[in-house]
């Protein structure tokens, strides 16, 4: 059997090639992977069994990029024995004499099962004591309060590098004018390349070379701007990056909420986790 993976973005993968597995990477082997991506992330995939082929997707979430190129690709290809795979809750299988016949079953069900695709970021609150495997975090919580009274200390981003690695993000809220402001940002971060940290300075929040992104960050602070106590999630992203694509990132993140100098500050780090999957978890509750 040979396998060919479509992405969202129209972008068709072999089996072989690992960038599909680095950016979207988990815990299945093949046959489970490329299903997970099916069902969680819109993509399409192909197996061709020498003059057989069976399409897998899940039409209520599909892209449009993903759809022009499986129908353009179903169109090239002349197959005696075609079938489709298709997720709604249940994997259903299907038969079809043609390729012809094929794609206009896939424009059906593309066109009657098309709903909202799911979110690309997702978030789950997390408890304080979950930092103990996250020493960084632990101490930015021990030290909360050193850190937020000496704001305007020169040495306090001197302090956050050395805490942090450089993986820190200072707020400021402007209650006029409801803005969450990037007051500074540390090099440790780097999915948007080396001079995102200096370009972000002052800018508001949401303004990232991922807009959606901005904005879902902007949304998910804005409940600690109202909150006296230390907020941690679980995060697992798909962010479109300049460098990488789209990219998907899982962290471990806390926000330490502050008031000085007449403002609401909010100071962020996050660290890199790996064994976090929420789209697992997301996967399982929309199969029901």
């Amino acid at each position: 059997m040979r396998l060919l993976i479509i992405d969202d973005q129209g972008e068709l993968w072999g089996e072989s090639s690992s960038v599909i597995r680095t950016s979207f990477a988990s815990s299945y082997a093949d046959d489970g992977f490329s299903a997970y991506l099916v069902k969680n992330l819109g993509f399409a995939a192909l197996d061709i069994y020498g003059r057989s082929c069976q399409v897998r997707v899940r039409p209520a979430i599909t892209t449009q990029a993903t759809f022009e190129t499986l129908i353009g690709w179903v169109a090239s290809n002349d197959y005696q024995r075609v079938a489709l795979s298709h997720f709604d809750g249940d994997w259903n299988l299907e038969l079809h004499a043609s390729p012809d016949l094929l794609s206009h079953r896939l424009m059906q069900l593309i066109n009657t099962k098309q709903l909202t695709r799911p979110t690309d970021f997702i978030a789950q609150e997390s408890s304080v004591d979950t930092l103990a495997s996250y020493p960084a975090l632990k101490s930015l919580v021990e030290n909360w309060d050193m850190l937020t009274a000496n704001i305007d200390a020169s040495g306090l981003q001197r302090i956050l590098r050395q805490l942090t690695q450089g993986r820190y993000t200072l707020l400021r809220y402007e209650d006029a004018t409801d803005q969450l402001l990037i007051e500074d940002t540390g090099a440790g971060y780097t999915t948007y390349g080396k001079d995102w940290p200096k370009l972000a300075r002052g800018a508001p929040f949401e303004n990232q070379p991922d807009p959606d992104y901005g904005h879902w960050l902007r949304d998910t602070f804005a409940e600690a701007i109202s909150s006296a106590d230390p907020l941690v999630h679980n995060v697992d992203a798909i962010v479109s990056t300049p460098t990488f694509g789209r990219y998907r990132l899982r962290y471990k993140r806390l926000i330490l909420p502050f008031h000085a100098k007449g403002n609401t500050w909010l100071l962020a780090s996050s660290a890199m986790e790996d064994r976090i999957d929420l789209r697992q978890i997301e996967g399982l509750e929309r199969a029901g």
